[in-house]
């Protein structure tokens, strides 16, 4: 007889972008990637301030 046990998730989560300092090197990429695809693009290396509120907005999207 096969007996079914209640089935566990197990979450992890690593923050490790907070810790990135952002400094010449980060805004030059910021820049470089800023020309190449544009102001209104999404890229990966943007200014702290814009990168909390994405990242706040995809946390919260991800615990609904």
């Amino acid at each position: 007889m096969f007996i079914e046990s209640p089935q566990v998730e197990v979450y992890f989560l690593a923050i490790i972008d907070i810790l990135t300092r952002y400094g010449v090197k980060k805004r030059t990429a910021n820049a470089a990637k800023t020309v190449k695809y544009g102001a209104g693009a999404e890229i990966s290396t943007v200014e702290p301030d814009q990168y909390a509120r994405r990242f706040l907005t995809f946390i919260e999207s991800v615990f609904k």
